[in-house]
């Protein structure tokens, strides 16, 4: 399936070059390390590019990561891989109201800021837990998409027809899973049983936007398989083994933002009737909730509020069901520039209200205002140990950063 799926990115190349007119590019040069008590447990060199050929009626466009690690590094080696991965690669035509798309994409749906429950599609790269930047976040699938514009109105339609995984910490890594202390070994098996690539797994979704006085709001409808991933126990003799899989579900959802003066407020939420949970060693069916409520607060134009809280909720007997990953989750940052742009200094936090712990992320940046950019961020993790971010209470970091961008 993966020659198919390079095929057919090459012929889309290939079929645009005659017809295009305009190249662009951007992105980025990155070097960062992460630290943690004096070891350095990764150095990194990290390029994206992003090209652009053609014009807005016909083209092709693709987002591409690279990973480049010293031969010298010892902590961790054996887990960060020299390698490349193609987050986008798709064509895309313009017939009057009329867009097709074709290819690998991001396809993100929602006003949240943190965690959006309408983005149906893409899975999470969770390697790194949350410590990734947005833009590596979220990983790109095979999609073909059409969106019809009228007017303040949009009507998308998406077809995922081969199911991506998430992408989860190895265990033996720096952020693998932590779980609950038990009689028993817990051991985690990261690699998962994602589901085979006939159409039966294929993602179908349907979007309807309006704007209206400054407001945008949205409704969707999904089904396909789970974004989520299901973490499955299994008992034998002398460990548990937990296994993630994946299941389909059908979503409804629903997004709106609106000013009210200088602060935006967004709510975002979907409805699952067929969520698959675990319990008691077995999966489930149960209805489930998913929202996010937050706001952005441009105070003026040097200080930046956002906040956001994430919840989920099942409709039936919630004691006996594991807790959803993502939820319960209180969000917000703090930016402030200072020195004419050139200093700017930001906090990020991430609460669990469920179990008391926390991530904190204070970040330093000097803003050479010429694309160079130079970071410390510290990564503070708080909390029991058998909590979301207490169980990486021993993994503080400082992460030194340096980004050109082009």
């Amino acid at each position: 399936m993966k020659r198919l799926s390079l095929a057919f990115y090459i012929i889309c190349i290939f079929a645009s070059v005659g017809y295009a007119k305009e190249l662009s590019i951007s992105g980025y040069l990155e070097w960062e390390n992460f630290i943690n008590n004096s070891t350095i447990i990764k150095t990194e060199g990290h390029p994206k590019v992003t090209l652009k050929y053609g014009d807005d009626s016909l083209y092709i466009k693709s987002v591409a990561h690279g990973y480049l690690y010293p031969e010298n590094q010892t902590s961790f080696k054996e887990y960060y891989n020299d390698r490349v991965e193609v987050q986008e690669l798709f064509i895309s035509s313009l017939f009057k109201d009329l867009e097709l798309q074709v290819g690998k994409k991001i396809i993100k749906w929602g006003t949240a800021d943190t965690i959006n429950p309408t983005s149906y599609f893409n899975p999470f790269d969770l390697t790194e837990i949350l410590l990734k930047e947005d833009d590596e976040l979220y990983i790109g699938v095979p999609a073909i998409s059409g969106t019809y514009i009228y007017g303040d109105y949009s009507f998308q339609a998406v077809i995922t027809p081969v199911h991506t995984p998430s992408k989860l910490p190895k265990q033996g890594s720096p952020w693998e899973f932590k779980f609950e202390k038990q009689l028993i070994p817990v051991e985690f098996n990261d690699k998962g049983k994602e589901l085979d690539s006939s159409f039966k797994n294929s993602g179908i979704g349907i979007r309807f936007s309006r704007s209206l006085k400054g407001a945008d709001f949205s409704l969707s409808a999904y089904t396909g398989p789970d974004r989520d991933i299901i973490l499955i126990p299994s008992l034998n003799i002398n460990k548990i083994e937990i296994t993630p899989i994946y299941e389909k579900i059908a979503s409804f959802g629903a997004d709106i933002a609106f000013p009210i003066g200088d602060v935006t407020l967004q709510f975002e939420g979907t409805y699952t009737p067929n969520k698959k949970v675990v319990a008691n060693y077995l999966i489930e069916k149960t209805g489930y909730f998913f929202a996010a409520f937050g706001g952005t607060w441009l105070f003026n134009d040097k200080t930046t509020i956002i906040f956001e809280y994430l919840k989920g909720i099942y409709t039936s007997d919630r004691s006996k069901y594991l807790n959803p990953f993502f939820s319960d989750l209180l969000s917000g940052s703090f930016e402030r520039k200072f020195l004419d742009d050139y200093l700017i200094i930001e906090i990020k936090g991430l609460i669990n209200t469920r179990d008391r712990s926390l991530l904190m992320l204070p970040k330093l940046t000097w803003d050479f205002q010429n694309g160079l950019k130079a970071e410390a961020v510290f990564g503070i993790f708080d909390g029991d140990p058998d909590t979301l971010f207490g169980g990486y209470d021993d993994k503080d970091i400082l992460n030194l950063r340096i980004r050109y961008h082009f």
